[in-house]
């Protein structure tokens, strides 16, 4: 029984990965940095919707690590916004244009609308998956 739940859980283990997302080109220290990491094409890129998301509090510089860790195999996407303001939300113009800066997964840069799951989705299928992003302000 103890050999069954050892091997159950060394084949759960052998099917996870760790993503980790470099972002830069943020324009300041100020504020945070919510990293959001999804695995729905229905919830992205919803706040409150999210797989999981890590916040930066104290930023260290105009480039951020962060690594998400034990992450199942599968096909995720990530967006960012920064809060430079601490309103604990992404502030925008009348036009409904983001005024802080934001990025997603593949460096995808919206046009006119967010952009769609299929736009930014990465695989994790392996040890471990690094995702560059340059932040859009």
């Amino acid at each position: 029984m103890i050999v069954n739940i050892f091997v159950f859980f060394f084949l759960f283990l052998m099917n996870t990965g760790t993503v980790v997302i470099e972002v830069n080109g943020l324009r300041n220290t100020d504020g945070q940095l919510f990293i959001s990491l999804y695995n729905n094409a229905e919830d992205f890129p919803e706040v409150d919707k999210e797989y999981l998301v890590i916040v930066v509090d104290s930023i260290p510089g105009t480039t951020v690590t962060v690594r998400f860790e034990d992450i199942s195999y599968g096909d995720y996407a990530m967006a960012m916004f920064h809060d430079e303001n601490r309103s604990g939300k992404i502030d925008k113009n009348f036009f409904g244009i983001p005024k802080e800066g934001y990025c997603f997964s593949k460096n995808f840069k919206p046009v006119l609308s967010a952009p769609d799951f299929d736009d930014c989705s990465f695989t994790l299928e392996c040890d471990s998956v690094i995702m560059v992003s340059k932040v859009i302000n």
